[in-house]
């Protein structure tokens, strides 16, 4: 085994051996053994224990904020007296609790990944093994068929030779027959070996089903995670903005939508604490479950691959998979099959039948040594030593690290969740109401709408303590029209007398001065 492979299987041991020391109790206290089978409904009962465990302290957190913000809303303070320094300070530590928030966040996405792409190496690992398990069937399949074919054509050497037994030399008969017999012992063992290796591989199909269900598993936890995640940083993202800005309107639409992701928060803590207690029993003792689903030369078969050391030859294969004793076998029936048509050549002085049949019989057997020179090939150390390594590290190694740094990060943002909703109702009365109702360009003011021509509008509506344009024009012209009434001729000589001629009016702060009396 690499010296890499042991450190990092030494590293994660103590995370392993930490999630797996978890107690597995039902909820009737029962202790359930710590081994992975989740086919047994009180296993899946000691997970789901563990998962209401941390729902109920999210549901006791809550009556917590529950019952700070109903005593915030019942006690009673003067809205009219607000310190600049606690509004100050209330924001400043609203958005660090933010920040912390959004580091865990952050973390939680790393962790998420993580563990997403250690689950998908495995799989993508059980695939080309997969391959490889398909590949060695076919090639079996072919090595079946082709030994079939050789018992068809020993057969007809053997009614050929049994239809000339009256004119063959006794001796060379019983010889004949003895190779007749050898042929076919190895022809038998060869099945037999064939029919070993068949079950073995058979055994090992149920990888893919086993891969398909990680898979199913793993896409839909990654999803759940990355949405709800995404959708908590937007979350946190508006509320952050609400106390930069000290909107008490913003702020209390944050803590509506701050105990549903909290909530939401607590949940994926409970969804992935189950899931990583199940992934670190499989991980501690994984040969429990595989001898429920496998036989025990399929076991062996995996452990081989998991250990060997990569080397160039063929023949490093598993025991179980007996490719070389097959090998071995067809060896032997090549060697037979050389000697039984020499004896044959004597027989029937190299008849065209006896040819025929024995070009047959080595056709058959040189293709044979090639179908399993191929087989040995593809169930080799190497074709499923790298995949077997990365099986194992992605799962137990990037997958537990994953789903460990996920489930620290939530308990993270669940805690400062609990802290920013606790500190967050303080803003509810020191925070103002940012204004919102502005009058667009179109709309009409509603002192001066625009429907009301602009000669009904008072001339005093500013007020003549302002003295106005407007309002020193219209006391210039009464005043100029009372001094024309009480001078009578004066005006009506103006009229007629050309204008360089004409005196100049008074100005019109005199005309103002003499109406309010100040002569």
């Amino acid at each position: 085994m690499d010296v890499e492979v042991e450190e990092e299987r030494a590293g994660m041991s103590w995370l392993i051996a930490f999630l797996h020391g978890f107690p597995h109790v039902r909820f009737s206290f029962e202790s359930v053994a710590a081994v992975f089978q989740p086919e047994d409904g009180k296993y899946r009962e000691a997970l789901i224990f563990w998962a209401a465990a941390t729902l109920l302290l999210a549901a006791l957190l809550l009556i917590v904020i529950i019952a700070v913000w109903v005593a915030r809303c019942c006690s009673r303070s003067d809205q009219n007296v607000k310190s600049i320094r606690k509004v100050r300070n209330l924001s400043t530590l609203l958005f660090v609790v933010s920040i912390f928030c959004f580091i865990s966040l952050g973390l939680c996405l790393f962790g998420n990944e993580h563990m997403n792409r250690g689950v998908s190496s495995a799989v993508d690992s059980v695939d080309d093994a997969d391959r490889n398990i398909r590949l060695a069937e076919v090639q079996r399949q072919n090595l079946n068929l082709t030994n079939r074919n050789i018992t068809a054509h020993l057969e007809s050497l053997a009614t050929l030779v049994k239809n000339s037994s009256a004119t063959i030399n006794e001796t060379l008969f019983n010889e004949t027959v003895v190779l007749f017999k050898n042929l076919s012992l190895s022809v038998d063992a060869v099945n037999s070996s064939l029919g070993q290796i068949a079950a073995v591989l058979t055994d090992l199909k149920f990888l893919r089903s086993a891969n398909d269900w990680v898979e199913r598993i793993e896409f839909e936890r990654w999803v759940i995670c990355a949405s709800l995640l995404s959708i908590m940083i937007v979350v946190l993202f508006a509320g952050a903005v609400a106390f930069c800005r000290r909107n008490k309107k913003g702020t209390v639409v944050f803590s509506a939508f701050g105990v549903v992701i909290f909530l939401v928060s607590w949940m994926l803590l409970a969804l992935m604490l189950a899931l990583s207690l199940g992934l670190a029993d499989y991980c501690a003792a994984p040969d429990p479950f595989l001898e429920r689903h496998m036989s025990d030369s399929s076991r062996q078969t995996i452990s081989f691959y998991r250990d060997c050391n990569v080397t160039g030859s063929h023949d490093n294969v598993p025991p179980a998979i007996a490719v070389g004793n097959v090998s071995n076998f067809l060896s032997q029936m090549q060697t037979t099959e050389t000697s039984l048509e020499a004896v044959l050549q004597k027989i029937f002085n190299e008849s065209a039948e006896m040819k025929n049949a024995v070009s047959l019989l080595a056709g058959d057997l040189s293709l044979s040594l090639k179908s399993v020179g191929a087989l040995e090939s593809t169930v080799s150390c190497y074709s499923f030593r790298d995949d077997m390594t990365r099986i194992h590290n992605g799962l137990c190694s990037e997958g537990i690290m994953g789903a460990f740094i996920l489930l620290v990060s939530l308990l993270l943002i669940g805690v400062f969740l609990f802290i920013l909703l606790l500190i967050v109702c303080r803003a509810w009365q020191l925070f103002t109401i940012r204004p919102t109702d502005y009058i667009e360009v179109d709309e009409d003011d509603p002192f001066f709408p625009r429907a009301h021509d602009t000669s009904t509008i008072p001339v005093d509506i500013y007020g003549t303590h302002v003295y106005n344009p407007r309002t020193r024009f219209a006391n210039s012209i009464e005043s100029d029209t009372e001094n024309g009434r009480a001078g009578g001729d004066h005006e009506t000589a103006n009229t007629t007398t050309p204008l360089w001629q004409r005196s100049a009016p008074p100005p019109a702060y005199e005309s103002v001065r003499s109406r309010n009396g100040f002569n």
